[in-house]
């Protein structure tokens, strides 16, 4: 859920010039109740992605507090241990920020969710976050949020931690605070305010002039404010500490997390998105958020901000010339749910599903629901809902174009490995038939065409090359099984003969799908378990090249040139 707009009085579009009244809202937060308790399943988590009120109103927090707290007690969500809240800029106290304090710019938000919901850092309010967080790799019980006591009959935040773990579900849930640099004073024209605070002292008596003085002062001040999405240096830093300890302390089953991050402000620009003019457009620090997300291998991003339904992918970030294999991430944003939609679009909420139980799952199911104001609400549900398939875990094989470089690259491992075919001593041939003796069985035409063959006074010798990105598999090992049985029939029985293997290694690449360390090596070593025999008699000789990066680079230009 995304941009809920609780509060009194009106929810003005600046950008429509149009207004939603309060009971309208009222009916929307009525009406989404209503579905809820008509989803085919409770939810796991929930998932609150900020603009919980209008413009800070206090009552708009506690008005929403209250609904999710009647859910719960209902049994139609989940406990409030499992729903993650997150502010947005409409939940800020705008022009309290202080130079070296947030405390007042966050303190409603804080006083009304944060003793009672896990929650992304709110800075001055909570406990500094712990670097190494407490994690039992053996339990299947929920972990991070928030620990509270009891003093002098009131709730103390004891811990925070800004984020959900579920080792049960392979789940991780992270939420990040865009808001910081939202609702934050600018510095006013010192000239400006002195000549508006002049006019309003030779007003005198006249109220009526000093009150529509006093409202261009406001105005004039109000329309400083800075509203900027950030994530800010602290929180980045605190997330990367807070990955590093769970991979430590997880070890192989961190990679098998299903990871999502939650913050307000959207990260990338959104297909069909609406042309704005604004000073901060986007969060001002999402390059370095996006970058993070990738390099802990995050899957999903959930955000709203922007009123506007959308699920894709954004992998523009993601650096070609990296040896690293990344995943793009799936950006769903959240529409809204008593805000002005974008033209065209619909209020609505969203439900992420994940058909594999456990991790590491290889795809989930977006379904974003419409909110109705009349009508059978299991009908409009089931038939009125848009469907996503999003994946998750995948890499961008495209990003790393392996075809445009192949010649150069075979080239590079036969100079490293079989250099003898391009000095050679006798005749070579390339891309090289070899006669298929077994017509009884398959057709004659159907022949196995190595990469060469080299043919000296005593000697035969029969090459294949191989470049390996991800674990060799079944369909690896029968096609040299095939190539070096055909290339056995093809023996001349007055010669020696050799049959080399030539295998390039791009494990140390961005070339790489390799999902764990060493894995290609290791099915290289059980290829050549598998021709022991062979190898042993000098029949079958494997030779290895392991690419680095920069050897790859030097290559992969030249073949651009």
């Amino acid at each position: 859920m995304s941009d809920i707009h609780c509060g009194k009085g009106q929810l003005v579009d600046e950008d429509l010039k149009d207004h939603i009244p309060n009971a309208e809202r009222l009916k929307q937060l009525k009406r989404l109740r209503e579905y809820i308790t008509e989803l085919p399943s409770k939810p796991d988590f929930v998932i609150v992605s900020g603009d919980i009120t209008i413009r800070g109103q206090e009552d708009g927090f506690e008005e929403f507090r209250l609904w999710l707290l009647d859910l719960i007690a209902s049994g139609h969500l989940p406990p409030r241990e499992r729903i993650m809240v997150v502010p947005g800029n409409h939940d800020v106290t705008r022009q309290t920020r202080e130079p070296q304090s947030s405390k007042k710019q966050f303190q409603l938000f804080w006083d009304h969710f944060c003793t009672t919901f896990p929650h992304s850092h709110i800075p001055d309010l909570d406990p500094r976050p712990v670097d190494n967080p407490t994690v039992d790799k053996d339990s299947v019980a929920l972990q991070g949020g928030i620990s509270t006591k009891e003093i002098n009959g009131k709730i103390a935040l004891v811990e925070n931690l800004p984020f959900l773990l579920s080792l049960e579900h392979d789940l991780l849930i992270y939420g990040f605070n865009s808001a910081h640099g939202c609702g934050v004073p600018g510095k006013p024209d010192a000239k400006i305010i002195e000549n508006l605070r002049s006019l309003i002292n030779l007003a005198g008596p006249d109220e009526r002039a000093k009150a529509a003085l006093t409202e261009i002062e406001k105005a004039y001040l109000d329309s400083l404010v800075i509203d900027a999405g950030m994530i800010t240096d602290d929180q980045l830093l605190y997330f990367h500490r807070h990955m590093s300890s769970l991979k430590k302390t997880l070890g192989e089953r961190f990679e098998r997390l299903t990871k999502i991050a939650v913050l307000h402000h959207h990260v990338s620009n959104l297909w069909s998105q609406p042309l704005e003019l604004k000073k901060f457009e986007a969060v001002v620090d999402a390059g370095q958020l996006k970058q993070g997300l990738i390099e802990q291998s995050f899957d999903i991003v959930v955000h709203g901000h922007k009123h506007l339904n959308h699920v894709g992918l954004d992998g523009a970030l993601i650096p070609i010339q990296r040896k690293d294999r990344y995943n793009p991430l799936c950006i769903v944003s959240g529409g809204t749910i008593a805000g002005f939609p974008r033209h065209g679009d619909r209020a609505t909420f969203k439900v992420l599903e994940f058909p594999e139980a456990q991790g590491p799952r290889r795809a989930g199911i977006v379904r974003e629901t419409p909110l109705r104001g009349f009508g059978n609400i299991p009908e409009a549900i089931r038939c009125e809902s848009s469907t996503f398939n999003v994946p998750v875990n995948s890499r961008q094989p495209e990003l790393h174009d392996f075809s445009s470089a192949k010649v150069k690259l075979d080239d590079a491992l036969v100079e490293k490995c079989s250099n003898e075919l391009n000095h050679p001593s006798g005749s070579t041939a390339r891309d090289v038939e070899l006669a298929n003796s077994r017509d009884s069985v398959v057709s004659e035409t159907l022949r196995y065409r190595c990469y060469a063959q080299l043919t000296t006074q005593n000697s035969s010798t029969f090459y294949e090359v191989l470049q390996v990105t991800k674990k060799l598999r079944f369909r690896d090992y029968s096609r040299l099984r095939w190539f070096v049985t055909a290339a056995e029939e093809n023996f001349d029985p007055v010669k020696n003969n050799k049959i080399v293997i030539n295998i390039g290694n791009f494990e140390n690449t961005h070339f790489s799908e390799a999902d764990a360390p060493n894995e290609i090596r290791n099915s290289i070593s059980k290829l050549e378990s598998y021709f022991r025999n062979a190898i042993d008699k000098g029949i079958v000789e494997v030779r290895v090249h392991n690419f680095s990066q920069d050897e790859l680079i030097n290559i992969t230009r030249a073949s651009l040139a």
